[in-house]
């Protein structure tokens, strides 16, 4: 009597294995799948926050300047414009809430130095830059330092332009003809709020 082959009705191992590598592949190639889409739709939000805050730091504290007493000229217009990119550029602004805070903008150009002079704070921290116009040195970045005095200052971030522009016919300084350029900027979303001055240098003894 001849013997019948086996045929074992339960699954070999391979088969289970096979089986189970498939249905983990499976199962994390959706997860992948779903987790690219997730981030495809975050990201245009991530890149119009940037774009904003950018086009906010750059264009339209110029259009602002604008408006001021003591309109400026195209080139220093351009040069501050990069100085404030360079500062975002490199990182130094993260201490800002790029979708809500408030923070403030002063430059100078001295006509005595020829440096250009920035700050940017607000309640939680300070940059400054100073550029001296060198073609491969020209930054120095202060951080957490302010180049203008800290008194002025703290009257800047009260915001209260009758009072600042008291104290600027009482402590101006006209010798050297120097403005500084303020601008207090809200940001709220994608929607910024900015306001300007223009002072002559000024000092404060108290």
């Amino acid at each position: 009597m001849a013997l019948k082959p086996f045929h074992s009705e339960s699954p070999s191992y391979f088969n289970v294995v096979s089986d189970y590598i498939e249905r983990q592949v499976g199962y994390y190639g959706k997860m992948a799948i779903a987790l690219f889409f997730i981030l495809l739709c975050l990201l245009p939000i991530g890149c119009i926050s940037y774009s904003s805050f950018d086009k906010c730091l750059t264009y339209k504290i110029d259009s602002s300047w604008n408006k001021v007493d003591s309109p400026l000229n195209t080139s220093l217009k351009k040069y501050m414009r990069n100085d404030r990119r360079y500062l975002y550029k490199k990182g130094y602004l993260n201490f800002i809430n790029y979708k809500e805070d408030t923070f403030f903008v002063a430059q100078n150009f001295s006509i005595s130095s020829g440096n250009l002079y920035t700050d940017i704070w607000n309640k939680k921290d300070k940059i400054a830059l100073s550029n001296n116009g060198d073609t491969h040195n020209k930054y120095k970045v202060y951080v957490g330092e302010n180049i203008i005095d800290s008194a002025q200052m703290n009257i800047i971030m009260k915001w209260n332009i009758q009072h600042i522009k008291q104290l600027n016919n009482e402590y101006g300084n006209t010798f050297h003809n120097s403005i500084i350029y303020i601008s207090r900027i809200i940001i709220n979303g994608d929607t910024s709020n900015i306001e300007s001055i223009s002072i002559n240098t000024w000092f404060m003894d108290r």
